[in-house]
């Protein structure tokens, strides 16, 4: 998981001397407060770019990753942009690593990092020295997952699902694909937790995914303006161009959401059964540790009712609901449960009249409690 986090620049304007010694008080100008201002840059937070490795901290910069001790907060260099052009051969221009912001550590055992270039995935090892694999990226794809168990890939192109094994070869999964059906991609206006609509079980053998039916929508009027920098070719003009979004309005009918699951050894899909699917928001998806059993928290439109489902992934069967909680103002599910040696852990935070508190559910053995 990519992480970002904020640092706080804290300027302080401290006066040396009494009140009436202004000279020595920085006036602070539109050039250092406002968004391009030509200080702007010295004066706002700085950001810092991190990912894990294992439960290792990792600070991914432009030009080197680095790992960053807890305590103290001191760097430990792993490698540099240049090693990795170095050691994954990356000589002409078009193929080279530009950054290693986006890097990952896939294996929390293993010296390896996922880097990207243009086109290309890499895994290189950073301890030989050496490019373990390479593959093409499918290119123009709408989202896109790949799992590191199975080496599996799950793309949204052309508004249609596909699955592509470890050796590149491609599953279509729908036809039905559309600006109205939408596959594998953030549902509920992203709202509760949700930032995307592929999921790969731990094994990578199975795929669950969104499906939304937002036909029923109406359409939102918005504008599409070109950037400063477009050239127009031919024929083309610099005008806004109507671009409608399908928007569920306060009170207004809403979109419906189902959820697929895919097994990439029998090629067969199911659905989960989850019931009619008609006000009601379906979040934070997550599979059981032995890839056998879904996960899925389930909201009613008024948000004052949220349940843990559990779903057989080869059936879609509903097994059985894990708790439900309510609440007189809303009830937000934002992570999905997980599970660790027999313990299931799960958060959501809900509204009192007076503050929003986190609770943390424990489920032991059908048992559940909160704290």
């Amino acid at each position: 998981m990519k992480i970002l986090t904020t640092l706080g620049l804290v300027c302080c304007l401290t006066l040396a001397a009494p009140a009436p010694t202004m000279a020595q008080q920085k006036t602070l100008t539109l050039e250092d407060l406002n968004f391009g201002g030509n200080n702007y840059h010295n004066m706002r937070p700085e950001s810092r770019y991190t990912t894990w490795w294992g439960n290792q901290l990792v600070r991914t910069e432009t030009d080197y990753c680095a790992l960053v001790d807890p305590k103290t907060g001191k760097e430990k260099r792993l490698f540099s942009l240049s090693d990795i052009n170095s050691w994954a051969g990356l000589s002409a221009d078009d193929e080279k690593v530009r950054h290693l912001y986006s890097a990952e550590f896939p294996y929390g055992g293993k010296p390896v990092v996922l880097v990207v270039n243009g086109r290309e995935n890499m895994l290189v090892n950073f301890k030989s020295r050496k490019l373990e694999k390479r593959w093409a990226r499918v290119q123009n794809t709408q989202a896109r997952q790949w799992n590191k168990k199975s080496g599996a890939t799950a793309y949204v192109l052309g508004d249609q699902l596909y699955v592509a094994d470890a050796s590149g070869k491609e599953t279509k999964l729908t036809t039905d694909g559309s600006g109205d059906i939408v596959y594998g991609q953030a549902v509920h206006r992203d709202e509760f937790g949700i930032d995307g609509g592929l999921f790969f079980s731990p094994s990578g053998n199975q795929l669950a995914f969104y499906r939304m039916d937002q036909s029923m929508v109406a359409a939102y009027p918005m504008a599409d303006f070109p950037e400063i920098d477009w050239t127009p070719k031919e024929g083309e003009s610099r005008a806004a161009k109507a671009s409608p979004i399908r928007y569920p309005m306060a009170g207004e009918t809403s979109h419906k959401v189902t959820v697929g699951v895919y097994d990439l050894l029998t090629g067969k899909t199911v659905y989960l059964k989850a019931g009619d699917p008609t006000d009601r928001y379906f979040t934070n998806i997550a599979w059981s540790t032995d890839s056998k059993t879904i996960y899925m928290f389930e909201l009613n439109r008024d948000q004052n009712d949220c349940r843990l489902v559990a779903y057989d992934a080869a059936t879609g069967d509903r097994l059985t609901e894990l708790y439900r909680e309510t609440d007189a103002k809303y009830v937000e599910p934002l992570h999905p449960y997980s599970s660790c040696r027999g313990t299931a852990a799960s958060s959501s935070s809900r509204a009192s009249a007076t503050d929003t508190t986190t609770f943390i559910y424990i489920i032991r053995r059908g048992r559940k409690s909160a704290s």
